[in-house]
């Protein structure tokens, strides 16, 4: 197994996993509110693995899981959040929408991802954002 690593801006959570095969599922950009305030950008890019090729290579103990309880999220689901406890660094998301799967952030990759499908295939996308942001014709819902 060929590892991609990820890190916290401080260093102190780092976490291993792969992008090979069926362990990498898909890569998307979203939109949805949740994702716009968490990232204070328009959107956040994400990919998606599964959850038993995740392995923490340091820092376990140094993440912080924030969940807001009840469906906060657009789509219904609950979202957890994992963050370093350290530097705020959002490491990932674990969605009940995802079950068995993780929502891993670009942002935190030190690897170059290559896979081999290129740019994200999905732009998630809901009735709640601006209209500026709904010029893509390939979107998606969750």
């Amino acid at each position: 197994m060929s590892a991609t690593t990820s890190t916290c801006y401080c260093g102190a959570v780092q976490c291993q996993y792969s992008i090979e095969g069926d362990n990498y599922i898909g890569t998307f950009i979203c939109h949805c509110t949740d994702d716009r305030k968490i990232t204070s950008s328009v959107f956040a890019t994400n990919f998606i693995i599964k959850n038993d090729t995740l392995k923490f290579t340091r820092g376990e103990d140094n993440i912080t899981k924030f969940n807001m309880g009840a469906p906060k999220i657009e789509t219904g689901h609950n979202m957890e959040n994992n963050f370093c406890r350290t530097c705020g660094s959002l490491m990932f998301r674990v969605s009940s929408g995802f079950l068995g799967k993780t929502i891993m952030r670009y942002v935190v990759v030190i690897a170059v991802l290559h896979i081999s499908e290129g740019p994200p295939s999905v732009e998630r996308r809901f009735s709640t954002q601006d209209a500026a942001l709904s010029r893509s014709s390939k979107t998606d819902s969750c």
